[in-house]
């Protein structure tokens, strides 16, 4: 029990949980094929996408690298030049602030791509006139 034990560690790797979106959408259509169709029930997604996983890491500083090797079937990351990206009037027009919007900008699409997912699985169960959706964030 963890009120007595006190927290429990989760041991899955934090982006297949957060960022890998076809492992997301399969488990929600098996949570969404398990349950009462007739029953009320609540389904929370919640996606790491676009929180840093660190500063140029090995899969980019937003995780934007994570699933363009392929491991995220319904994923194809897009490519940005630097030259895409509108630049904020509050940043300075660098080249590192214009790498940092690209990675960020390739990990919005990421989580988009996402919610599409867990809504049309929640049309394959008959679930899209029944069900509210509210999409928010923790940071604003």
């Amino acid at each position: 029990n963890p009120m007595i034990d006190g927290p429990q560690s989760c041991t899955a790797d934090y982006n297949y949980v957060s960022r890998n979106i076809t492992a997301m959408a399969a488990h929600a259509h098996e949570f969404l094929m398990a349950i009462q169709p007739e029953r009320p029930f609540l389904l929370y997604v919640g996606f790491g996408d676009v929180h840093r996983c660190g500063f140029r890491s090995r899969i980019g500083s937003f995780c934007e690298h994570y699933g363009a090797d392929g491991s995220i079937p319904d994923w194809t990351p897009p490519s940005y030049s630097l030259d895409d990206v509108p630049v904020p009037s509050f940043l300075p027009d660098t080249k590192n602030v214009r790498e940092d919007l690209v990675g960020q900008y390739i990990a919005w699409h990421r989580l988009d791509a996402g919610v599409g997912l867990i809504l049309g699985e929640l049309g394959r169960a008959g679930h899209t006139d029944s069900s509210l959706v509210f999409f928010f964030s923790d940071n604003g």
